[in-house]
């Protein structure tokens, strides 16, 4: 569990009622994991649940902060891209195709999110992390688990509101990149049965990467506005209606920076320099370095004379229903409709022109929809014996468009090479630096759809301390891809359709036994599904199917509360087979050296370890939050890297064999109506590979721990002022190794090669301040 202070009901607005009360022995800590509201401690699921003041405290604001309070949670996203994804016990989709399905489910206040995932945590009042499968009740593309997020609802009762800022500058007070943001909520009581609530958001980011050719840094704008609209129309009858919209733009990097250069021996890890090709003047390495870069692991910086920009919009509407149907049953209804629209350009090959052998600039636009319906009818889960039942229907489409129609080009250099550098860079002092031939570039106009049907149930049974239950959903999926490439040397086209179809049967069975009121065991066993994809047509790659997901997971833990409810320590252990797991591999297409990016399946895995949790309070004044994960999850024998080397027996890529996570937070009086606050937390990870171009140890990074700290003040729920530091020792932590476009004329084998590095590996220091009104 991660739970610092408490949240208290099943709709957030009653959670935002009680903040105060953050005394773990005063309430029980309410979460809606089964779809209902229970008591977090009476869910026969490993669940972890991060409260509003942990998010504030730890200073995340974002989806893929979450990682830093969730051990074995991790959340990625995919280098000047749309796509990304999440991973729970080392089980997850690092997606970089627009269609791509997560295995880690995103719910926002009950709407799936689908590939229009929430990136910014406002005005949020719980986060629910439930790992393993929860395919029963949740249903969409959560083989390996689901993050339930819950915001703030409106109060029907008075008018409140609240405004926080949390500022930091590059290369200031110790600080390597630089935030500022500022965010605020106000809401209005109607009548007396209804409430609006309206959030919204401002965030500036600069500095993670700079651009040493331009002298510029990279740079990230978001904001974003929501509005909830609650009312009780009848007695037993609750209307909740919302919408958002996103904006995000980034610019001057967030891609790849140069690590190395040079031929790997996979079996050293070590890197050679080869002699440039008969007729090139310099290698690779020496292009790279005349530029001013120094690639390393800890790399920052970029040598770009190309735009990169990345442009996500993002909108939502959703409308909900609970009605009490009386005789302790109660029907839900939720309508949603999202949409996606994203835009990137990045300089592939990370040099100037002027040094550019073969310089390769990517584009890509892309449209995303999706419409969810869902109907659920529960019973009174306090009965003996109580039940839930609905529907679902989901589908969306994607529509997009990669290659020169969006703004990519690649160009060899056919005399350049044979050049001084110095004759072409910084300035061309001779036409044969700018001969250049266009390879097959390709154009790709590429669309998906995805739609499923699946009905679901669960039927509990209770009549004394001990609890069977069992559940299942039937699902009915249809994917369908056309696309068309067209070769814009020749205009030659080449199209590809296909369509898949399936239907399967998840289900959950499980006991749980309650000792006394301070200790509970349970035992599950359950079948998830992801349904299958469409590897796309691109460039000269095939369509492909790739197969559904299949897990099972048999898991048994235990609950148990300490020191009159206080403190609750909860430990589980688990074993997790997945067949056909679904993978993302990125290949150079040797013809036009772009990059292609697709889906594929391993045949089987296996995940297996244990957890463990404890938080709650010590004394009056101690907060504390720790967990930890031992995960071997280890690839199949004779799996081979992309390079041919065996990794089969080895730790699966993205997946750390063991992690773990500290959050602690003192008070103490200062005045009679002023506390004082010290905060420290901190979040280590055993070594990790970070792709699997190769079985090479080049490819795994070392095991490492990141510390953050705080001190402040704080007068009840009116105001908070802080000091805090993210990152203290500024350990580095690269998200991803990859291969990039080679500067000497060849196309095999690969001799650059990239990290990205985010802004997690930088230290931040800053100001954090809040007003509740």
């Amino acid at each position: 569990m991660a739970l610092v202070t408490p949240a208290f009901a099943q709709d957030a607005g009653d959670a935002a009622k009680t903040q105060a009360k953050d005394d773990l022995g005063d309430s029980e800590i309410i979460v809606t994991a089964q779809r209902t509201a229970q008591s977090v401690q009476d869910v026969p699921i490993p669940i972890t649940v991060v409260g509003a003041d942990q998010l504030r405290a730890q200073g995340v604001q974002e989806i893929n902060d979450l990682g830093r309070t969730v051990s074995s949670l991790k959340l990625a996203e995919n280098p000047g891209g749309s796509g990304g994804g999440g991973y729970i016990r080392g089980v997850g989709t690092f997606s970089r195709s627009r269609a791509a399905e997560p295995s880690v489910g995103i719910v926002v206040d009950g709407v799936v999110q689908g590939l229009t995932n929430i990136r910014n945590l406002s005005d949020v009042a719980r986060v629910e992390v439930l790992r393993g499968p929860q395919g029963t009740l949740f249903g969409q593309s959560v083989s390996a688990g689901v993050i339930n997020i819950t915001t703030i609802a409106p109060d029907y009762d008075k008018f409140s509101g609240t405004i926080s800022t949390e500022l930091s500058f590059d290369d200031f007070a110790g600080s390597n990149y630089g935030k500022q943001q500022i965010r605020a909520a106000v809401n209005v009581p109607i009548a007396g049965f209804a409430g609006l609530r309206v959030s919204g958001y401002g965030v500036r980011t600069q500095g993670v990467l700079e651009n040493i050719y331009l002298g510029n840094k990279d740079y990230r704008r978001e904001w974003g506005v929501r509005g909830r609209f609650k009312a009780e129309l009848a007695p037993g009858f609750t209307l909740n209606l919302a919408a958002e919209y996103n904006s995000e733009d980034r610019g001057n990097g967030y891609f790849l920076a140069l690590r190395d250069t040079g031929l790997l021996n996979a079996a050293t890890g070590t890197l050679t320099q080869p002699a440039p090709p008969a007729g090139v003047v310099a290698s690779n390495y020496d292009r790279v370095r005349y530029c001013g870069v120094n690639p390393n692991i800890n790399n920052f910086e970029i040598c770009s004379d190309a735009p990169s920009a990345q442009t996500y919009r993002t909108q939502g509407y959703s409308g909900e229903f609970d009605l009490d149907l009386g005789g302790g049953l109660s029907l839900t209804s939720i309508t949603a409709y999202r949409k996606l629209a994203t835009s990137t350009q990045n300089d592939i090959d990370n040099l100037p022109e002027a040094l550019d052998l073969t310089s390769v600039h990517s584009g890509l636009t892309s449209d995303y929809d999706q419409f969810t319906q869902e109907i659920r009818l529960a019973s009174d889960m306090s009965k003996p014996l109580s039940f839930t039942l609905g529907g679902f229907y989901f589908i969306s489409h994607v529509d997009s468009v990669a290659g020169p129609s969006a703004g990519a080009y690649t160009r060899i250099y056919t005399r350049k090479g044979s050049l001084p550098i110095a004759t072409c860079f910084p300035v061309s002092t001779n036409a044969l630096c700018n001969t250049f031939i266009v390879p097959g570039a390709y154009d790709n106009f590429q669309s998906w759809y995805t739609r499923n049907t699946s009905v679901f149930g669960e039927l509990r049974y209770h009549p004394g301390q001990f609890t069977v239950f069992a559940g299942g959903r039937y699902n009915i999926a249809k994917v369908g891809f056309d696309g068309t490439t067209v070769n814009t040397a020749n205009n030659a086209t080449t199209t590809a359709s296909m369509r898949l179809s399936d239907n399967d049967f998840s289900w959950r069975i499980g006991a749980e036994y309650e000792i006394d009121r301070n200790l509970m065991l349970f035992s599950t066993v359950s079948r998830g599904y992801k349904n299958a994809q469409i590897s796309p047509l691109q460039n000269t790659t095939p369509a492909q199917a790739v197969s559904p997901e299949i897990p099972t997971s048999f898991e048994a833990g235990i609950k148990s509360s300490w020191l009159n409810g206080r403190l609750l320590v909860n430990l589980s252990a688990f074993y997790t087979s997945v067949k056909n797991y679904q993978g993302s591999r990125c290949d150079v297409d040797i013809a036009t050296q772009s990059t292609t990016c697709n889906p594929f399946n391993i045949p089987k895995i296996i995940t297996k370890g244990i957890e463990g949790d404890i938080f709650g309070r010590v004394g009056d004044h101690l907060k504390l939050n720790a967990s930890f994960t031992f995960n071997p999850v280890l690839y199949p024998d004779n799996f081979l890297a992309q390079d041919g080397t065996n990794m089969g027996g080895t730790q699966l890529a993205d997946a750390a064999r063991f992690t773990a996570s500290f959050y602690g937070d003192y008070d103490f009086a200062l005045t009679s109506k002023v506390d004082g606050f010290l905060g420290f937390d901190i979040s280590y990870k055993s070594e990790e590979r970070l792709s699997d171009l190769s079985n090479s140890r080049y490819f795994i990074y070392k095991g490492h721990a990141i510390v953050g700290a705080r001190v402040g003040a704080k007068m009840g729920d009116s105001w908070r002022l802080a000091l805090f530091v993210n990152n203290l020792f500024n350990q580095n932590s690269p998200q991803q190794f990859a291969s990039l476009a080679n500067q000497d004329t060849t196309r095999a084998p690969n001799i650059a090669w990239g990290v990205y590095n985010t802004s997690r590996g930088l230290r931040q220091v800053g100001l954090q301040a809040s007003l509740n009104f």
